[in-house]
């Protein structure tokens, strides 16, 4: 028995040290803006918020774009060397154009593995199924790192005129003892049931 009340004491003194411990809970650890540095949050002077810099990225400085000029540049008057009987020629004012947005480069169909300036995705018949999110400063050039090899069976060829699936021409791409066949049917158009495919030679 007396070693059970002595047990017991201990462990009630334990349970006090615990208890009156000043030790800090998650969410204390503030800055001078209020941001919970203990849960990754950083103050981001150009959102004015606090910000999870791997989540949302924060540009110390805002860039805004160029101003798009719509008004032609006026050119300085050329100088008159001409005699005055000889008609001047006419001189043309430059034409300014809005820059051209940039498209999305295209994925190849049998493309395994995509780089897309910043991360490495998954792709799937030219889709991409899932990639890496990291936080890029400067975005590098889009490719294709591997490509999935054509095996018996696979969409060799494949042309839809409304443009519904992805455009396949990887007909020298067939694997050795198969050549890339059409489908029986007649028709322009090899989409859907139409593609195709890698079929034994033989």
């Amino acid at each position: 028995m007396m070693m059970m009340m002595k047990m017991m004491t201990a462990l009630m003194s334990l349970g006090h040290m615990l208890i009156s411990t000043n030790a800090q809970t998650l969410g204390q650890q503030v800055d001078s803006h209020n941001c919970i540095l203990d849960g990754g949050y950083q103050w981001c002077e150009s959102q004015n918020k606090c910000v999870r810099p791997w989540i949302t990225p924060c540009h110390q400085y805002p860039t805004d774009p160029l101003p798009f000029i719509t008004d032609p540049i006026e050119l300085p008057r050329p100088i008159d060397l001409l005699p005055p009987l000889v008609s001047r020629p006419v001189v043309s004012r430059p034409v300014v154009s809005r820059p051209v947005a940039q498209t999305k480069p295209t994925i190849p169909y049998n493309c395994a593995s995509w780089y897309d300036g910043c991360n490495r995705c998954m792709i799937h018949e030219g889709a991409i199924g899932g990639c890496t999110r990291m936080m890029c400063f400067t975005k590098g050039k889009s490719t294709c790192l591997s490509y999935r090899r054509l095996t018996e069976g696979s969409t060799c060829y494949r042309f839809c005129e409304d443009g519904s699936q992805m455009t396949v021409d990887l007909k020298d791409k067939c694997p050795s003892g198969t050549t890339c066949t059409p489908s029986n049917s007649i028709g322009f158009d090899s989409c859907n049931d139409n593609t195709w495919k890698c079929l034994n030679s033989h």
